[in-house]
């Protein structure tokens, strides 16, 4: 197995008590079958605490929530299971995370997800260029990983080129995004016309990165785009309580006009603009070789980023790392959102290329 990951994986620690918030709350935590048979024989009061907390719901046995929270969680918030038993006891779920996988035939990637308050400071407070490790191990396939070897190929060849330039700082942020928008564009254009040899040579027309023309578009177009998107935003699955009044607000603001005060350029030109646009990449990007949808992928990646650069300009003063996990959460971890998301991201005007480009332009 070839494995990739970025050079602060292994970095990572948890902030256990100082977090100022919790992963146990508000996510279906699924339990694998050797936790499952280890709690089943945990012995005295503490092992029918665990038992009772436990409920099998849509064909699997999970951890119930009570009040939003996991029943097993301390009054300061840490983990009992953990506490008792150790680390090595806890479910699958609980002992990865914030790490998550993707996988790709003999290619397994490994990251820190941004909905971990800690992990996202970590990553976004950075201020050196994120580099990957590549090493391999003799780790098994966790599974069969159907592909078109050529278009995974060729999309893993564009990832490194997005990657690039994502961390060209001769250009502001929000110009490094747009060029991954067309980059992107200019990609799906070859694979819908079946030309996928031409892919090569949309690569080594990016990798020169050369500045994009400006498109001028009007401040209440560009003010109406932002709340046709917080609205669709607050239409969604809600799992924090913390996230619907901030889009509430947020769209209370860009009603009364203050898309003026919003800068876009000042707000992402700082190093934790690169950092959540490379994230982002090394997250999404690569995904499309599955579906052959790698505008959406992209689009998605812009989207994540202005929402929170956004939220950013609202809350202020802020860090970015404190709403990047505030999003993250609500995306990331919620398949019907990420779904609905990347449906309205294809089909949906206001999400389109255009669109979007006039927001970084």
């Amino acid at each position: 197995m070839r494995i990739l990951e970025p050079d602060y994986y292994a970095q990572f620690q948890c902030a256990a008590s100082d977090c100022p918030d919790t992963c146990c709350a508000a996510w279906e935590v699924i339990l694998d079958e050797e936790t499952k048979a280890f709690y089943d024989r945990l012995p005295g009061d503490f092992g029918i605490s665990v038992r009772e907390s436990m409920v099998f719901e849509d064909g699997a046995w999970m951890f119930r929530t009570k009040h939003g929270r996991c029943p097993l969680l301390t009054y300061d918030a840490l983990c009992s299971v953990q506490l008792k038993c150790g680390e090595e006891h806890l479910c699958r779920t609980c002992r990865e995370y914030p790490g998550f996988v993707s996988e790709y035939g003999l290619d397994r990637e490994r990251g820190l997800s941004l909905s971990c308050p800690e992990a996202a400071r970590m990553i976004l407070e950075r201020t050196e260029p994120v580099t990957f490790r590549r090493y391999e191990t003799d780790e098994p396939l966790s599974g069969y990983h159907e592909l078109d070897a050529q278009l995974y190929l060729s999309l893993k060849r564009a990832r490194d080129i997005a990657l690039s330039i994502a961390q060209n700082r001769a250009y502001p942020v929000r110009r490094r995004l747009a060029l991954v928008v067309q980059f992107a564009e200019a990609l799906q254009l070859c694979i819908n016309e079946d030309r996928r040899d031409d892919m090569e040579a949309v690569c080594e027309q990016f990798s020169a990165q050369r500045p994009i023309r400006k498109r001028k578009s009007a401040p209440f177009a560009v003010r109406r785009t932002e709340l046709l998107w917080v609205k669709f935003f607050s239409r969604l699955e809600i799992l924090r309580p913390d996230w619907l009044p901030l889009l509430t607000d947020l769209e209370a603001a860009l009603q009364k006009g203050g898309r003026q005060a919003f800068d876009p350029p000042e707000l992402s030109a700082g190093i934790d603009g690169e950092q959540l646009l490379v994230y982002y990449i090394s997250k999404f990007f690569l995904r499309s070789a599955y579906r052959g949808d790698v505008l959406v992928k992209a689009k998605l990646i812009a989207v994540s980023c202005l929402m929170i650069w956004l939220t950013n300009w609202l809350t202020h003063p802020k860090t970015v790392w404190e709403n990047a996990y505030r999003y993250a959460r609500e995306l990331e971890h919620s398949e019907e959102n990420l779904a609905v998301l990347e449906h309205w991201l294809e089909h949906a005007w206001r999400f389109s290329t255009v669109r979007i480009l006039s927001l970084l332009n």
